[in-house]
């Protein structure tokens, strides 16, 4: 029967995204020594958004490179940080379609699910519509001034116990960062002299967000050493 509902649980994870502020010391007490599996369910690229004067100058693209591993990297940063503060933790690799396995590949006794999805918000480098969601960089272009470009990563991460599956708890994180050059060609294609650069200040921006929605669950307790992820930039946090 637990496993029957973790899988209902995960299933249904995706409209549970506007569950309200958690208690980090009930998530702690519900955890308890169990341990954490790791589940990222974002997309392995990059979102470019061209942002014009006006909506019909709008254009969107994605950014597709296996070297970024921007899916892997969430994970192996997730799971440095809770095995750090102490916790026992894994990454769950899940190929497309294998939700409904899910449940047999987890120790429903004494295993808990961390599920790290995108999330949705405004932009907070340009405050221009459209919103953004997960990890991408955006550009602005205006009349007769310099395009600007600017990074982003919008996290959730939810708590699926299946010991408690009515509750899911869930917080967000965000993080935006101003590049100090121009990172997209005309249109949203992502030049390639900037790559290299554009993929390390999204790694960077990924730390922070994973250590601070790990903290906002109560995961953690205290500073976490200097090895671990850095600490989100001024414009990280909750959404809501």
């Amino acid at each position: 029967m637990k496993k029957l509902l973790l899988a209902m649980c995960l299933a249904a994870s995706a409209i549970l995204a506007g569950c309200g502020s958690v208690d980090p010391l009930r998530i702690r007490s519900q955890v308890g020594d169990k341990g954490l599996v790791v589940v990222v369910r974002v997309p392995n690229e990059l979102s470019l958004s061209w942002v014009g004067t006006t909506p019909l100058n709008n254009e969107s693209a994605v950014h597709s490179d296996p070297d970024w591993a921007i899916k892997h990297w969430i994970e192996e940063r997730s799971v440095a940080v809770l095995r750090q503060a102490g916790r026992k933790a894994r990454a769950l690799v899940l190929q497309p379609g294998a939700q409904v396995g899910l449940a047999q590949m987890i120790d429903t006794t004494n295993e808990v699910v961390l599920v790290i999805a995108p999330g949705y918000g405004p932009d907070k480098v340009f405050n221009r519509p459209p919103y953004v969601s997960g990890i991408g960089l955006r550009q602005h272009t205006w009349f007769g001034m310099e395009a600007a470009s600017a990074t982003y990563v919008q996290l959730d991460a939810r708590i699926l116990n299946p010991s408690h599956p009515q509750e899911v708890h869930m917080v967000s994180s965000e993080s935006f960062q101003r590049l100090p050059f121009v990172a997209l060609e005309k249109g949203p294609t992502l030049h390639p002299r900037v790559d290299g650069a554009v993929r390390d200040a999204i790694r960077v921006q990924i730390d922070g967000v994973v250590l601070d929605l790990i903290g906002r669950l109560g995961l953690f307790e205290g500073p976490i050493d200097s090895t671990s992820p850095r600490l989100p930039p001024a414009h990280t946090g909750p959404r809501g």
